[in-house]
């Protein structure tokens, strides 16, 4: 009798020995998507200027780090965006929005995202931490970033703002007014939805920054994302592959917000520049 029970106690330790193997060799095995890439790189940085009705309402920028960050032991490009509204402005609708955003650089999925925003009357801390693997997002809420809940989600969905930086990838043929872009799930808070991309057509913009060459388009179903919700958005693009954004149109309640590109620093070579 002692030798079975020793009999199966070698078998068990041999059974469980061999799937903590397998599951290290499937860890090892899983590879995530590779996109390549010349949008963007570290180091970018973009300033806006904000007006309404024609008169300088606020100030804007986007910029990559130029250091990588390295989450869950894979490169990322850690992107920073602020909002603010002028003090001779906030009176009328006050902005202070800020965003960070930790974006795989192999696969231009994000891995941590995190916004703290004032929009007019409307304040909101939020942080969600991706687990792309597992499609699970943990949320976290408030100062204290207190736990929320996990939210089951597609694969590869994007946040608020690498959605902006991941859509700059795309290629945009010649299309039709309204032909859809690209359609991908982005999370919002909540639950994913689907992101529409909308061509509107190409036109020359004249910003500060310069003139340029753009692609005008449209994103369609996000809610509460970068400079406001999708429906309510138009962005014009450099037309080559750095897709540069140049000038962005936001509608609120009363008229609306031109939001135009100041000027920009280590921008990879732009082709669509006309001056």
């Amino acid at each position: 009798m002692k030798k079975i029970v020793i009999a199966i106690g070698i078998l068990m330790i041999f059974v469980m020995n061999s799937f903590a193997q397998d599951t290290t060799e499937n860890k090892v095995n899983f590879e995530f998507r590779k996109i390549a890439q010349n949008s963007f790189g570290p180091g970018e940085k973009l300033f806006f200027i904000i007006y309404y009705f024609g008169a300088k309402a606020g100030e804007a920028t986007m910029e990559v780090s130029p250091n990588l960050a390295n989450i869950n032991g894979r490169d990322c490009y850690k992107i920073y965006v602020t909002v603010k509204s002028s003090s001779t402005f906030e009176w009328v609708y006050k902005l202070n929005e800020k965003y960070e955003c930790y974006l795989d650089v192999q696969g231009l999925f994000p891995w941590q995202y995190f916004h703290d925003k004032v929009q007019g009357k409307y304040k909101d801390i939020f942080e969600a931490v991706f687990d792309q693997e597992k499609h699970i997002v943990k949320t976290y809420k408030g100062a204290t970033k207190e736990f929320d809940k996990d939210v089951t989600v597609p694969e590869y969905v994007q946040d608020q703002v690498s959605a902006f930086y991941f859509a700059r990838t795309f290629n945009i043929p010649n299309m039709n007014e309204w032909d859809i872009i690209s359609t991908f799930q982005v999370f919002d808070k909540k639950q994913a939805k689907s992101l529409e991309t909308k061509f509107l057509g190409r036109e020359e913009v004249e910003v500060e920054a310069g003139k340029f060459k753009t692609i005008k388009v449209k994103p369609m179903g996000m809610e509460g994302g970068l400079f406001g919700s999708g429906d309510d958005l138009i962005i014009w693009l450099t037309d080559d592959d750095v897709k540069m954004p140049v000038k962005l149109e936001v509608k609120i309640k009363v008229g609306s917000f031109n939001v135009e590109l100041d000027s920009y620093q280590n921008v990879k070579t732009l082709k669509s520049r006309l001056d």
